[in-house]
């Protein structure tokens, strides 16, 4: 009998521990969101110095036109073109099941209206999902 526990228990420690699986903690989401990308013209014209830039994250309505403004951005005296940008948006401000897009304005003294502009918003955050972006302005014919 002896020899039977003994065998018992010497089959029970050879015996490969069962696996214990931990799952993956999610990262930690920040409470912002940042779209970034830079700004750049379509031709070789070399705005008239000095210039600046104007971002500006929209709501896209269901046919792709901009609706309400949901942060904008400006940049002075930039030195040259493309032109970095970076939007931090607080998470509380995008409704995740909508699209965002960006319009990108470059403006010069004296005139209140762009000499550049992207035609039509760039999609930009979708459904949730942020894209890095280069917005191509081209120049607009008056």
């Amino acid at each position: 009998m002896k020899k039977v526990i003994a065998l018992v228990v010497l089959l029970a420690a050879c015996r490969t521990p069962s696996q214990v699986i931990i799952p993956e903690q999610p990262a930690p989401q920040s409470s912002h969101l940042v779209v970034q990308g830079t700004v750049r013209y379509i031709d070789n014209t070399v705005p008239p110095y000095p210039f600046w830039v104007e971002v500006e994250l929209v709501e896209l309505l269901d046919d792709g036109r901009a609706g309400a403004l949901i942060a904008k951005m400006m940049v002075e005296s930039p030195r040259q073109m493309p032109v970095p940008y970076s939007l931090r948006i607080h998470r509380q401000n995008i409704d995740l099941t909508k699209n965002y897009g960006l319009i990108a304005r470059v403006f010069v003294p004296n005139q209140t209206a762009p000499i550049w502009q992207n035609r039509e918003p760039q999609p930009a955050i979708v459904r949730g999902d942020v894209r890095a972006i280069d917005i191509i302005v081209e120049r607009i014919v008056r």
